[in-house]
């Protein structure tokens, strides 16, 4: 079976280990990185090829999310994009995000919502 290829990245470290363990015993996933910046984001795709990116929507590192969802795409177009989001993000930077995103789910992550937004490939 392939394995379900996430990568993480939320500059909040608390987060970032949660999502880890919540996923961690999915069988048809597997980590393959993770950063705490949108720089360390793009850094790092090649280097870990992933399927899937869990993207905080308020990750700090110079860019902004809509211009970092472009730049993944632009890089590796086939890369799901799964936006996380806290209940109270603005509506323009959603709106802007969103044109580019495949999915987008809400904080508190809710562990059946967001094996569904990563398994719907």
């Amino acid at each position: 079976m392939n394995k379900l290829r996430v990568f993480v990245a939320d500059d909040s470290h608390v987060a970032r280990s949660m999502l880890i363990r919540m996923l961690n015993d999915e069988e048809d996933i597997d980590i393959v990185g993770e950063a705490g910046t949108t720089q360390s984001s793009v850094m790092m795709l090649d280097e870990v090829n992933p399927d899937v990116i869990l993207l905080e929507a308020a990750i700090s590192g110079g860019m902004s999310i809509a211009r970092l969802i472009r730049s993944i795409k632009d890089i590796k177009p086939y890369i799901r994009i799964i936006l996380c989001v806290e209940l109270n993000v603005a509506p323009e930077m959603m709106k802007a995000a969103e044109l580019w995103a495949s999915d987008v789910i809400r904080k508190p992550y809710n562990k059946t919502n967001l094996l569904r937004a990563i398994r719907n490939v």
